[in-house]
């Protein structure tokens, strides 16, 4: 990181691009497909991990599309690119994720999993991606 890179952001805004290519949306797709997989198991082990890899998913499409060498750093880079209730909903399932990965004691009920993953869906829906 150079002496004034942690500038850029501030002072340059970088262009977030709208769109993803054709390949980068079918990469989401076939991963998404996956997760349902996941989620036609139901047992609370494949919904943990179906969060989990929804938030990859979503991380991978957000680093096509914005900036930030973090999760939590592109989400708020890519504001603009979901209304308001799409994305606090979008902040709250990547909390659950960072829970799941992040405290050893954190077990949530099915439906908050559940819950995420939609939530995951929601945001992905709205960048027009075709799942």
């Amino acid at each position: 990181m150079g002496l004034f890179d942690f500038l850029k952001p501030k002072v340059f805004k970088p262009v977030i691009k709208y769109n993803l290519s054709s390949q980068e949306e079918e990469a989401a797709r076939f991963n998404w497909q996956k997760v349902e997989e996941l989620l036609s198991l139901g047992k609370p082990s494949q919904l943990k991990q179906g969060v989990i890899e929804s938030d990859k998913i979503t991380d991978s499409v957000l680093r096509e599309l914005c900036y930030g060498s973090s999760m939590g750093e592109r989400l708020k880079s890519a504001k603009e690119l979901f209304d308001r209730d799409v994305y606090n909903a979008l902040w709250e399932a990547h909390k659950v994720r960072n829970s799941l990965v992040h405290e050893s004691s954190y077990d949530p009920p099915y439906y908050i999993c559940r819950e995420a993953i939609q939530k995951f869906k929601s945001a992905l829906l709205a960048l027009r991606i075709r799942l």
